[in-house]
């Protein structure tokens, strides 16, 4: 896990209002964590 692949993930995030809503209609962890993958960041 890397602390700043979760900050540039976040600020992705943050920058992305359709990434925004897909984060916030994920179910569990597992499907953020798999969203991320999806955009380059890995983590845990």
């Amino acid at each position: 896990m890397s602390i700043d692949s979760i900050r540039a993930f976040a600020a992705l995030v943050h920058a992305d209002s359709d990434l925004k809503a897909h984060v916030k209609g994920a179910e569990n962890a597992n499907e953020v964590v798999a969203l991320a993958a999806s955009h380059g960041h890995q983590f845990t």
